[in-house]
Formats: structure tokens, C-alpha cells, sequence
């Protein structure tokens, strides 16, 4: 599952973007690197592009793993937003399954769009907003 994490200071975000298939292992490895990274700051909002995920984890545990790594790392993460904008239905019924899940067991706030203008409309970022272009260390190919 290659994906890139891009930390857009000035907008207090962090911009994931994520292609093939997506493990509950490589999700919760893409929340590690963010809380760890001395950039980080808790309240910091997250845009993830999943439009070009193929597969994704949708068993009961590990929406319960997921949920557990938010509510341990509570401290470090802050109450934020989450947008994740989807292409695949499927993919798009896991997350929403997701969200629904962590309601109540977090501050995490958690939505997902299929519309790029939406998410980050709700997200209260420009319309015209353009990500930073990831450095070679925010890159990981599977």
C-alpha cells in the first residue's frame, strides 16, 4: 500500500494520500508516523485522499484496533477532523462503519466524502486548497 503523509503546517493538517490496498496494520502505521512526528500538534486536522484505494480492512476487530489506537493516543491526537475522500462504495461503507464506530469512544470526529469540495468544505479549508507536494522521507511504497 504506498501512501504519502504530507504536514502542512500553516493549515494546522496533515494531507494523506493512499493507493491499493489498505491493511488495518498499514492504517494504523499511517497514524503512528503522524502522532510520533515532531510536527504534529493535537488538534491538527487530517484530509486523507483514499480515492485510489482498491481494498480495505472491514472486520469487526479491527475497527475495534483502530478505535483503540485513538482513545490511547487521545493526548497526542486532540479532539480533530478527519476527512476521507473515497471513490469505491465499498470502500466508502467501511469507512462509514468506521466513523460510526469511534462516535462515543473518542474525540476524533470523523466523516467520509466522495466529493473532493465537500470534504474540504467541512474541513473549512479553501475550495481552491492545493496540497504540498510530499517530501522523499513522507513517501512509502509497499
Amino acid at each position: 500500500m504506498p501512501y504519502e503523509l504530507v504536514f502542512d503546517e500553516a493549515n494546522r493538517l496533515v494531507f494523506a494520500r493512499v493507493s491499493g490496498s489498505d491493511s488495518v496494520e498499514d492504517q494504523l502505521e499511517r497514524m503512528r508516523k503522524c502522532v510520533e512526528d515532531p510536527r504534529w500538534q493535537p488538534g491538527y486536522r487530517v484530509l486523507a485522499d483514499l480515492r485510489e484505494v482498491t481494498s480495505a480492512s472491514h472486520q469487526y476487530e479491527h475497527l475495534e484496533r483502530i478505535t483503540g489506537f485513538h482513545s490511547k493516543h487521545m493526548p497526542a491526537i486532540g479532539p480533530t477532523k478527519v476527512a476521507a475522500v473515497v471513490k469505491d462504495d465499498l470502500v466508502y461503507g467501511i469507512r462509514r462503519m468506521m466513523d460510526s464506530y469511534s462516535e462515543g469512544h473518542t474525540e476524533l470526529i470523523s466523516n467520509v466524502f466522495k466529493s473532493w469540495t465537500e470534504a474540504l468544505q467541512w474541513l473549512n479549508l479553501p475550495l481552491t486548497y492545493d496540497p504540498p507536494e510530499p517530501d522523499s522521507l513522507e513517501k512509502k511504497n509497499h
